[in-house]
């Protein structure tokens, strides 16, 4: 019983931490993270005026994401570990960064939320006052989350503990790995993809269909309601950049998981150079989000730099907002005051890593 709480007899706990270049960059991007993403989640909790429907998905994301930073800080891994239900728990909840995939399959589920959300307020604004109503914006986040905590539940049983004191992966059988394997790769990867790809390509031509309409019947370019298609068009490319940034992040890791379970690759490709780096690409991520806002979006940007500054300046003008609903509902009204009919006919539709592995 004595060993069966206490490390192998003559080894050490602890496996050194080999600080490379890639382990120092890891830690770059999560110090990046917590800082990034901590400022986005004060500056909505500060500004008031940024309180809207998309404003509370990307903090969502933020929270996601700020989550995922933590997670990613190089930290030592604990080999010869006692075979008991302690040492199980450690290879099943820290070992497999159990809540970091939690946190991340978060950020891609929000991701795609945040391209609908956009999808029906442009596209089907009088349906977006239905689907997006007060409260569902809530219910959304916390199925995500409910969602996120299910679609990792996996882990815990292939992950366990094995009589040398390491922890490994455990395959019941090969079809089971290869079933885990392709649903991984396309429940949280491919498909939310395309769905944020399809939703934000059709969201942005319709904005272009409506400038079109607005222009064509002598709207000047510095009218209000150009001004806020404007806006819209702003919202779009941020949130556009936000999601090819999550591709080319997280593409390289996806299709190496993928080929690896298929046996394309041999067993030393997790230690390899190459795929170190793709899973460094991919954590890079958590820490691009605040960046990006930083650089793409006033109100933002402006929030970043008055809490730097400790300053309370009110920021922005509400052209300039992330998406505020009301932004666009205004639109609607402005254009359909001006040519009910043409704006009726413009209004119509037209993320694995090594513990993965």
């Amino acid at each position: 019983m004595e060993n069966d709480t206490s490390p192998i007899e003559g080894k050490e706990w602890v496996s050194t931490l080999v600080w490379d270049w890639i382990e120092i960059l890891r830690l770059i991007f999560a110090i990046t993270g917590i800082i990034g993403n901590t400022l986005v989640i004060v500056v909505y909790v500060h500004r008031r005026r940024m309180r809207n429907t998309t404003n509370a998905f990307i903090v969502n994301l933020a929270v996601a994401d700020l989550i995922t930073s933590i997670f990613i800080i190089p930290i030592p891994v604990l080999s010869n570990i006692p075979m008991s239900p302690v040492g199980r728990l450690y290879c099943k909840m820290i070992f497999n960064l159990v809540f970091m995939w939690i946190s991340i399959v978060a950020s891609l589920l929000t991701l795609t939320w945040v391209s609908l959300e956009r999808y029906f307020a442009v596209v089907y604004p009088m349906r977006y006052r239905v689907i997006f109503s007060k409260w569902r914006p809530r219910a959304i986040m916390a199925c995500t989350w409910l969602s996120s905590v299910v679609i990792n539940t996996f882990n815990l049983y292939i992950v366990d503990l094995n009589e040398t004191g390491k922890c490994q992966n455990h395959w019941p059988s090969l079809g089971f790995r290869y079933l885990i394997a392709t649903s991984v790769f396309f429940l949280e990867y491919f498909i939310p993809m395309v769905i944020m790809l399809v939703a934000n390509i059709i969201t942005v031509r319709t904005l272009k269909s409506q400038a079109r309409a607005l222009l064509q019947r002598d709207q000047s370019r510095f009218s209000p309601a150009y001004s806020l298609l404007e806006a819209r068009r702003r919202v779009i490319e941020t949130l556009f950049i936000v999601i090819i940034t999550f591709i080319v992040c997280w593409t390289p890791d996806q299709i190496g998981f993928y080929i690896y379970h298929f046996g394309g690759v041999p067993d030393t490709y997790l230690g390899e150079p190459l795929y170190r780096f793709m899973v460094l690409l991919a954590f890079a991520n958590s820490c691009a989000n605040p960046i990006i806002y930083a650089f793409k979006n006033k109100h933002f940007r402006h929030g970043f730099m008055n809490m730097v500054r400790r300053k309370g300046n009110r920021v922005g003008s509400n052209a300039d907002s992330l998406a505020g609903e009301e932004e666009f509902n205004t639109v609607n009204v402005t254009v359909r005051t001006v040519r009910p009919k043409a704006v009726s006919r413009s209004q119509q539709p037209s993320q694995r890593s090594l513990n993965r592995s």
